[in-house]
């Protein structure tokens, strides 16, 4: 009996010990997670942090966003392909650029007498006597894929699609791998408008770079008897100035917050800040 007794006390003390390991095994595991949350949390976190205003101007620069054509510049457009394509170009080495004949880049079933000799592309015009410049598909594919992330497509790029009196035109040949610039016959026209650029702001979260700029054109608007007509889409009202760049200064000083806002997104790809999206800010 005193046996008995003596094994029943020994099970119990055993398995008293079995579930003591047990709670402290599941309670240490609750704090070692409820101590590792936190970390993971923080690792995860990313802090927004100001980007170097004149680093955001040249990024804005190296992308074309300050090119003007027409009296626009790309924000009152479509940052499309047919303009990255046309940025990248731009942007190729000269000593890259080979001038051609234009006898040798087009077959004679292009060559038209009148309104005078000239071979016509796709895009725009070749004359008869006159050289072309060329630039290789792997020469403006290098630019065009660390500034976009891809491959440029083997295609022909008409300015004139985008904006009328942009005539950046280049057909290409598919044969030779080449984009070649012709002239757009014809083509002509004026126009005036007084452009504001301002940068409102400009921030950077992990590997994204965000700039933030106010831009307006005022599209011939003109001061008339000591008054601009100065509107937009959040306001109209009539400045009092003698000149257009008075005017214009006046805007820049008291009126930016009623001027259209574009976001433009990079991101930072292996050192390489790479254009993501344009969008307007809609309040």
């Amino acid at each position: 009996m005193i046996k008995k007794n003596k094994n029943l006390t020994t099970l119990c003390i055993i398995l008293g010990l079995i579930i003591v390991l047990l709670l402290g095994y599941i309670v240490g595991t609750s704090v070692n997670n409820q101590n590792k949350e936190p970390n993971k949390t923080n690792k995860n976190e990313t802090v927004e942090k100001e980007f170097d205003i004149k680093k955001a101007k040249v990024l804005l620069e190296e992308f074309g966003f300050n090119r003007r054509k027409g009296c626009k510049t790309i924000v009152q457009n479509e940052y499309n392909d047919t303009y990255k394509a046309i940025v990248a170009l731009e942007k190729v080495a000269k000593d890259k650029i080979i001038e051609e004949n234009c006898t040798d880049l087009f077959s004679i079933t292009k060559l038209e007498a009148n309104p005078e000799p000239l071979f016509k592309g796709d895009t725009g015009v070749c004359m008869k006597d006159a050289k072309a410049k060329t630039i290789t598909y792997n020469d403006v594919n290098e630019i065009y894929k660390k500034m976009y992330g891809e491959d440029i497509s083997p295609e022909n790029i008409n300015a004139l699609s985008i904006n009328s009196q942009d005539y950046a035109l280049y057909d290409f040949l598919e044969g030779r791998d080449l984009f070649v610039k012709l002239d757009c016959y014809g083509c002509g026209g004026t126009c005036y408008s007084k452009h504001i650029r301002e940068i409102k702001s400009a921030t950077q979260n992990d590997n994204i770079v965000t700039i933030t700029i106010y831009d307006y054109e005022s599209d011939g608007v003109t001061v008339e008897d000591g008054i601009f007509k100065f509107s937009t889409e959040k306001i109209s009202e009539n400045i009092e100035c003698q000149t257009d760049n008075q005017c214009i200064n006046i805007i820049k000083k008291d009126y930016l917050e009623y001027l259209n806002q574009y976001e433009i997104k990079f991101e930072i790809i292996d050192n390489q800040f790479i254009f993501k999206s344009l969008n307007k800010v809609v309040d």
